[in-house]
């Protein structure tokens, strides 16, 4: 489905330090796998430059013992609705929802009761160095209780803030490094004074499409104008057609035509969706648009000549295949 957006992550702790040792704190008795986070995201509208989602994600706890959850706890889950938009090459967001706990029974001589239910809000900016293949990375995230407590939590308050500044490099389309430090703007039950974190991103898909009826249409000019987007749908999928002065505009909207990393080298399913496309070019029309785009690792100049490069491509492979001039 067009829009729809899956993932999961393994936080791991490699290591931590705690100097004083007075007082309430919170220390993990040893290092590894903490949870299991799953999460899923349906963007309502907007495109890549911006626009409105819904996000939903469910925390799973592999720490024994942990006062925060309680014994017997069960998942953490997070509702929130999101916003972005870009500005040149400035990308800004924020999220606001309430994360829904099941918390279990206090665990003997900890430092607090399990924590309830939360408000969570946070904003964020990136700032994209093309040239580089790197956005660098400014968010606050806070956290407030919804509910009340105890008066044993009094000691570290159960709202938090936090400031993270990092940096996401994209390895190539797929993989991701990103690397940052954190710290409390407000102390917060269970937030660290400071954090160094690193970790890969890997995306793939889609997975999943969205069936589209559609039908070949009957020409209604011998001198129409044919536009050619490119779309994670099935093969072609007509879109309105548009009168002008100069005769009518069909557009069209294929299954996304991939290329090779860097490259102008169709690969995958590209064969069937231009036999498709060529299906309808054969009706006749006197001017063929192709329209696409790069991701945006590498410079605006590059990324420019390489879409003018794969489109090219598909161009060459239209003429020498169905023989269109």
């Amino acid at each position: 489905m067009p829009g729809w957006d899956v993932g999961i992550s393994l936080p791991h702790i490699l290591s931590q330090s705690v100097e004083d040792q007075a007082g309430a704190r919170g220390e993990f008795a040893a290092t590894g796998g903490t949870e299991i986070r799953v999460n899923t995201k349906v963007r309502l509208f907007g495109d890549d430059s911006g626009g409105v989602a819904l996000v939903a994600s469910a925390n799973f706890s592999r720490i024994q013992d942990n006062p925060y959850a309680g014994d017997g706890a069960g998942p953490t889950f997070n509702f929130e609705a999101a916003a972005d938009t870009t500005i040149g090459k400035i990308a800004l967001g924020g999220n606001v929802g309430y994360r829904l706990r099941s918390p279990g029974d206090k665990i003997p001589n900890s430092i607090g009761n399990p924590l309830g239910d939360q408000i969570i809000a946070s904003a964020a900016a990136s700032y994209l160095v093309a040239d580089w293949s790197t956005k660098f990375i400014g968010e606050i995230y806070t956290s407030f209780a919804a509910q009340t407590s105890e008066d044993e939590n009094d000691n570290r308050s159960l709202s938090s803030a936090e400031l993270l500044l990092g940096a996401k490099h994209d390895i190539n389309t797929n993989l991701a490094l990103h690397a940052g430090f954190g710290t409390e703007l407000a102390q917060g039950l269970a937030s660290p004074d400071y954090r160094v974190y690193t970790g890969l991103n890997y995306t793939f898909g889609p997975v999943f499409k969205q069936p589209i009826a559609s039908s070949k249409p009957e020409p209604t000019s011998k001198t129409r104008t044919t536009v050619v987007e490119e779309a994670d749908e099935e093969l072609i999928q007509q879109l309105a057609t548009e009168q002008t002065a100069d005769g009518p505009v069909e557009r069209f909207r294929t299954q996304a035509i991939l290329f090779e990393f860097d490259s102008d080298k169709m690969v995958g399913n590209y064969a069937r969706v231009l036999a498709e496309l060529a299906k309808y070019l054969k009706g006749g029309f006197r001017e063929l648009i192709v329209e696409g785009h790069t991701d945006s690792i590498g410079s605006e100049a590059y990324n420019d000549k390489l879409s003018l490069r794969r489109a090219a491509a598909i161009k060459r492979y239209l003429v020498q295949k169905y023989g269109f001039t």
